[in-house]
């Protein structure tokens, strides 16, 4: 029968079947509910049926939710939220970190069609949106890596904005260890995007050269965007401290009366905060550092 229907292509049944696994998988696990259930399916299959890249996301979903149960016995005793254990992801928290990479694929299916070899002389338009796509995975995944793993480090994290000593789990902290794990995740999702595209036979030779130009692509992004997440964090972002618990608060409401003020001001919530710092990032990804490196 799906032989005789044209539009069953086996690009479009392998989308709706991988997304529905992963978002099954998600759901099953407790790390999605049904509105994020739902959310990871419809931005999985847009993904993957634009083109064999959409495997980034799955890179970052894979990664990302390794990196979100290490250590989170730890986590639990320095961030609330992690200590609430309310893991569930929502649609609002799904989509924050995969809606804008999932309508720049789309568009790039309808003006560019099929996938190109990256390069900003010969296919300006592609180019450019496959950069902010990947810088938007490079983002996600150096985030991700760096506020999973990042308030497990053993150096104590600074205040972006005036570098002062702040406990773990703060918005807008830094450390050593973050920083090198926002590095590893960018990384990783340009070894990956390179990776792929060697596996397009019309895409780009399999060469040394190229895995580094992906590779600084990607850890330059996830630079940026953990960069400007952190800035945002820090200022327009509120942290509390509850000195008797040992827990970070995100917001006034939440926080015990005797939490102690840290930082930012009650202007955006986290899902803002990544939303908008994504959006830098793939504007700085595919308007001007295509342009250096993919020439």
């Amino acid at each position: 029968v799906i032989m005789n229907i044209p539009h069953l292509s086996t690009d479009f049944i392998t989308a709706i079947g991988v997304a529905s696994a992963l978002a099954l998988r998600g759901k099953r696990k407790r790390s999605l509910s049904t509105s994020g259930a739902i959310s990871a399916f419809a931005v999985g299959f847009i993904r993957l049926y634009a083109g064999k890249r959409g495997i980034l996301l799955i890179v970052f979903y894979q990664l990302g939710s390794l990196a979100s149960k290490y250590g989170a016995e730890k986590k639990e005793k320095l961030d609330a939220g992690a200590a609430s254990g309310d893991s569930e992801r929502n649609h609002q928290q799904v989509l924050g970190c995969s809606l804008i990479g999932a309508l720049l694929a789309l568009t790039h299916t309808i003006l560019c069609g099929e996938e190109k070899t990256v390069s900003f002389t010969r296919h300006p338009l592609e180019c450019l949106l496959t950069c902010a796509i990947v810088a938007h995975d490079s983002t996600c995944l150096a985030d991700t890596l760096a506020s999973e793993l990042g308030i497990l480090s053993r150096s104590p994290p600074r205040l972006i904005t005036t570098l002062r000593k702040v406990p773990p789990g703060t918005n807008g902290a830094v450390s050593w260890g973050g920083l090198i794990w926002s590095a590893v995740g960018g990384a990783l999702i340009g070894l990956s995007w390179w990776f792929i595209d060697s596996l397009i036979s019309n895409v780009a030779p399999r060469s040394p050269e190229s895995a580094a130009a992906y590779i600084l692509f990607g850890t330059t992004c996830g630079f940026v965007g953990s960069f400007f997440d952190s800035l945002l964090g820090a200022t327009l972002q509120s942290s509390y401290f509850d000195e008797s618990e040992g827990l970070i608060y995100s917001d006034s409401i939440d926080a015990p009366d005797d939490a102690k003020h840290i930082s930012g001001y009650e202007i955006l919530t986290n899902v803002q905060v990544n939303v908008l710092s994504i959006a830098i990032t793939c504007g700085f990804g595919g308007a001007v550092l295509s342009q250096v490196i993919f020439l």
